[in-house]
């Protein structure tokens, strides 16, 4: 993984990004400017003041994301469309009104969406088409990742903590997992970090490397998607996939199964290569991070929440660049949302 500090998407800074496109995924790191910082806090109190729920947040997501600051909008687009960017992570921006909020207790509860939520799915906008899951978070189309006590020991499922989430691509179980996923940092005070990882074209033997690119693994669901399995796959699948030079990956490390010993054995050289070239991410209040759901895997360590009201709080959204492809899955009653 490289992480690559811009202060904009400069001629020098894309000569950096293609002079080591083989070295494996790059991450994008821009820090938000004190001017952009008071545009979007500007925009935040207005939509903090906003009577926005699940049912209008599509239109006012639309709203904001037209009036973003061009730089952060010209970023976020580039890494859509660039092969050389496999991720952005925008440092700094304001929160608005959901800092004063205590950290949910619950999923899938019905609260109105604050102006940082709205700025979260502004952005996921410019990425593709955000969706939801009805199996999940009572389909909501921002989902917060918090602690769970009745989750503690669940270890595949962002609301657990006493275990380490392992490395995985979100939703990976599906026929067509989302494109990207992006989180958003309320608050962090535990200073945990997403853990990111990839695979360069050199970072594997050619033999393992084709084991991977065959149709040998299954892959379960996730213990918080489990209406989706009757819907899963029912042939081995690679876990390997798209040009050498900028390789696609489908895992997770809890329920990826090789189906023969050679799968096994480049499965255990995957799981190394990711070890040896991860990356630790820790978000500040204020991130928002955007990641290639299909180049690059994250996990999470083992934390201690306090359940005092203040605890890790992060928004996901996930997004798809070709909503057509879908159409099997939408709920006929909500097309942003996927069903089993």
């Amino acid at each position: 993984m490289r992480l690559i500090t811009v202060e904009g998407m400069t001629d020098a800074a894309l000569r950096t990004l293609e002079s080591s496109r083989l070295e494996g995924p790059a991450l994008v790191q821009y820090h938000c400017s004190d001017a952009e910082v008071s545009e979007v806090a500007s925009l935040l109190e207005e939509a903090d003041s906003a009577v926005i729920d699940q049912n209008s947040c599509q239109l006012a997501g639309i709203s904001l994301a037209a009036r973003l600051p061009s730089r952060l909008a010209e970023l976020t687009l580039l890494t859509r469309s660039s092969p050389l960017i496999d991720g952005l992570v925008l440092k700094g921006l304001p929160r608005g009104a959901i800092s004063d909020c205590s950290t949910p207790t619950k999923h899938g509860d019905d609260r109105l969406l604050l102006g940082f939520e709205m700025l979260a799915l502004a952005i996921a906008m410019l990425m593709g088409q955000p969706m939801s899951y009805a199996t999940q978070q009572g389909g909501r189309l921002i989902n917060d990742i918090v602690p769970l006590r009745e989750d503690s020991a669940v270890s595949n499922a962002s609301s657990g903590y006493l275990h380490t989430f392992d490395f995985h691509t979100e939703d990976a179980f599906m026929c067509i997992p989302p494109n990207f996923i992006q989180l958003a940092c309320v608050r962090n005070p535990t200073n945990t970090p997403v853990t990111l990882s990839g695979l360069s074209p050199t970072d594997l033997e050619p033999d393992a490397m084709a084991a991977l690119r065959s149709p040998s693994y299954r892959i379960g669901v996730n213990p918080k998607q489990s209406g989706w399995g009757l819907s899963l796959p029912k042939d081995p699948r690679p876990v390997v996939e798209g040009p050498a030079t900028r390789p696609r990956i489908r895992y997770n490390a809890a329920n990826t199964v090789a189906v023969d010993e050679g799968a096994r054995g480049a499965l255990a050289a995957l799981r190394c290569a990711l070890s040896e070239n991860s990356l630790e991410l820790p978000l500040a209040d204020g991130d928002i991070a955007i990641i290639d759901n299909h180049r690059i895997v994250h996990s999470r360590s083992p934390y201690e929440p306090s359940f005092a009201g203040k605890d890790r709080w992060l928004l996901r959204i996930v997004s798809y660049r070709d909503v057509e492809a879908l159409e099997s899955r939408l709920d006929p009653s909500n097309p942003n949302t996927l069903r089993p």
